[in-house]
């Protein structure tokens, strides 16, 4: 179902059943379910179902569950008036259009279903939930399920798509965005794609989840853009699973990000070179996956609810440049939380020439029962706190907190430590914990 016009609004309004299907062997098959393209405003209100299915064998399948767009435009062209030997005529610099984007407003509500699946086996596949693209401003709001799923060779899912190109964007969810991709030579699934030039605004009350399967698997759950102000406030679930790289959260090189984070958080973190910031409430929890990476620029994070690293890194990047090293504001890490700790491959990096301290005011723990967990600080380090470790009396072994840096003097630590097992002899051994 589809409605079109370059002067006008549009709008789709479904409270029954769409459906579309395309298949093709050896070529191109592609489906749209709702289809709305407007000049000024463009929407789509679902309370029921969309679906959207593309089946290509050896070809191409691109399946959209929901889509709309809105864009109007003046193009003007320079002229030059030339007298001929038969009048005057105008020859115009066609190659160099003067556009001026004077409309374009989209909007998809979602309280039932929308559902996108592509499947290309020894081809390319391609699915999006939910796509909302305005010049002006574009934007979703779901109550109920989105969800795209591709399995194909080259396999790409999108879950919800929401793109501005002159102004901002926005994303509000209370249901379930799903993207999932399985692919023999690509997978990559992202579950909310945000962009603007103003930059992105979300808000997460349900679960923003992407899993990708295969060869050169990628899952981005919440992907954001390169201009303006990302923001995010999370109070939901936002996860991304599966083979290869994993990333919760993506901001842009020119975007700043700041991340709002009472809910739970799966994979790692990527922003870009400006200033950007989490922080994680007491009642949210990340569970850093892989190489988390802020960027340059100056950069926080303030940890009052938990966050679990497994063999996972946490770069904060290149402090901004500064006139002096004391003009530098830096990067920032204060934990007055819970940092968990598994695994022996655990790094903080607070950046190279930082002039902060990584600052621990509340509880590092290593405890799990075995004694061979470590955490790098590539820093500094400060702070009134505790760190719990485990400790071997029978090895002489325990968990290992490395600070590659030094300790404030004004610095306290409680050392809670957990003897997991006795020596068998009465020689004294010396264990390292710090």
């Amino acid at each position: 179902v589809g409605a079109y016009s370059n002067v006008l609004d549009g709008m789709l309004v479904n409270h029954g059943d769409i459906e579309a299907s395309a298949s093709a062997d050896f070529g191109y098959a592609t489906a749209y379910a709702g289809f709305v393209l407007a000049a000024y405003e463009a929407g789509i209100t679902n309370t029921a179902n969309i679906d959207a299915s593309a089946a290509a064998a050896g070809g191409n399948a691109f399946a959209v569950g929901a889509h709309a767009y809105s864009m109007h435009a003046n193009v003007t062209y320079d002229c030059t008036y030339v007298e001929g030997p038969y009048g005057g005529y105008n020859i115009c610099d066609y190659s160099n259009p003067h556009v001026v984007v004077d409309g374009g407003e989209s909007r998809i509500t979602n309280q039932g279903d929308i559902t996108a699946l592509a499947n290309a086996a020894g081809g390319e596949g391609y699915s999006y939930g939910a796509s909302s693209i305005g010049a002006f401003s574009a934007r979703i709001d779901n109550a109920g399920a989105i969800a795209a799923s591709t399995t194909a060779d080259i396999a790409m899912a999108t879950g919800a798509l929401v793109r501005s190109s002159n102004g901002d964007a926005s994303l509000v969810n209370g249901g379930d965005i799903i993207a999932t991709a399985t692919g023999t030579t690509s997978a990559d699934a992202t579950g909310a794609w945000a962009e603007g030039l103003d930059g992105a605004t979300v808000e997460n009350h349900g679960q923003i989840l992407a899993g990708a399967y295969g060869a050169g698997a990628a899952a981005t759950a919440l992907r954001m853009g390169d201009t303006g102000e990302n923001v995010l406030a999370n109070d939901g679930t936002i996860g991304a699973f599966g083979d290869g790289t994993r990333i919760a959260i993506w901001s842009g090189a020119d975007a700043t990000a700041g991340i709002a984070n009472n809910g739970t958080l799966v994979g790692a973190i990527v922003t870009g070179d400006l200033g950007d910031s989490l922080d994680n409430a007491a009642g949210g929890t990340w569970q850093a996956v892989g190489t988390s990476d802020f960027g340059a620029g100056d950069d926080a994070i303030a940890n009052h609810g938990t966050i679990f690293m497994d063999n996972a890194t946490i770069r904060m990047g290149d402090v901004a440049e500064a006139q002096s090293l004391a003009a530098a504001a830096g990067n920032l890490f204060d934990n007055t939380g819970s940092l968990v700790v598994s695994g022996d491959g655990n790094l903080v990096d607070m950046g190279a020439g930082n002039p902060s301290a990584f600052e621990n005011s509340g509880v590092i723990s290593f405890v799990d029962g075995a004694a061979d967990d470590v955490l790098t600080v590539a820093g500094d380090f400060a702070g009134e706190g505790a760190i719990d470790l485990d400790a071997s009396g029978l090895h002489g072994t325990s968990d290992l907190l490395h600070v590659d840096g030094d300790v404030a003097d004004a610095s306290m630590q409680t050392l809670n430590v957990n003897l997991v097992d006795l020596p068998t002899g009465p020689d004294a051994t010396d264990i390292a914990l710090v």
